[in-house]
């Protein structure tokens, strides 16, 4: 999974590299499951400010994302 920072919604960035949303946080803050071989084309996409790969616990981000009501 990975974390990208947009400077607008980085949905459509993601798709074009064949990644899925997983949440969508605010501030165009998205979790995501991409291919680490595509990341240095999303982390260069016009719309992403940053990107980069995460660790979570799947428990504790399922958690999380019904504590923030997060969708992606």
């Amino acid at each position: 999974m990975c974390l990208i920072v947009g400077y607008r919604s980085p949905l459509a960035a993601i798709k074009t590299v064949g990644g899925t949303a997983v949440a969508a946080l605010p501030s165009h803050r998205v979790v995501a499951i991409v291919d680490l071989r595509n990341l240095p084309l999303l982390q260069r996409h016009e719309d992403v400010r940053v990107a980069g790969p995460i660790s979570i616990d799947p428990q504790r981000f399922a958690a999380f994302q019904r504590l923030v009501g997060a969708q992606p």
